[in-house]
């Protein structure tokens, strides 16, 4: 009879431990433009306890299984070398169905509400991006267009801010031509955010 209640005892913990060690999955959205995705489509996301980065898909989807459980998780997002991205994820979100929404850049002051404002009050500009270290300053030549042109370039250092002035880009190089004609458009700096 002992025996019999010991076995069911190891049983009991058994099961308990295997329920106990359960790992937290986190399922979590990275929100971005499919313009942002065609530019960098190799977006990693890790865990800090985590040794292998997870690939997101083309939607910003991904699904992390934890090294270890704990209250909150700290989520790396990069792109290449940049770090794009730091996110606290916190444990009760990964008894979600449905994936946690993170937007890639929560502190955007551009937009095409704005771009409007700056075309209206003749301070256009128009933002710039390049992984190049060599390409991210204003030449002569560009020197040139933005005085023909009234507007000034702003190169952006960092990656995240790329959706953020997507939209006021898009605005202005859809209103500038029809202030100053069409040609403008073949004369600007080939890293102008949302040209192609």
């Amino acid at each position: 009879m002992k025996i019999e209640k010991v076995i069911i005892l190891l049983l009991m913990l058994g099961t308990i431990s295997s329920f106990s060690q359960t790992k937290d999955t986190i399922k979590g959205k990275l929100f971005f433009s499919d313009h942002f995705y065609s530019e960098f489509s190799l977006i990693l996301v890790k865990e800090n306890d985590t040794k292998t980065p997870i690939v997101l898909n083309k939607n910003g989807e991904f699904d992390l299984i934890t090294g270890r459980n704990k209250k909150y998780y700290d989520l790396v997002f990069t792109y290449k070398n940049d770090t794009i991205r730091k996110f606290k994820f916190d444990q009760k979100w990964t008894k979600r169905k449905s994936p946690k929404s993170i937007s890639l850049n929560e502190k955007c002051n551009a937009s095409k509400r704005t771009a409007l404002i700056d075309i209206k009050n003749n301070n256009v500009k128009l933002f710039l991006f390049s992984r190049n270290p060599n390409e991210n300053t204003i030449n002569k030549q560009d020197i040139e267009i933005e005085k023909r042109y009234n507007f000034r370039y702003v190169y952006l250092k960092k990656i995240e801010q790329f959706d953020c002035y997507l939209d006021y880009n898009r605005k202005v190089l859809e209103i500038l031509p029809l202030k100053i004609g069409y040609e403008f458009l073949n004369k600007l700096n080939k890293n102008v955010i949302g040209m192609n």
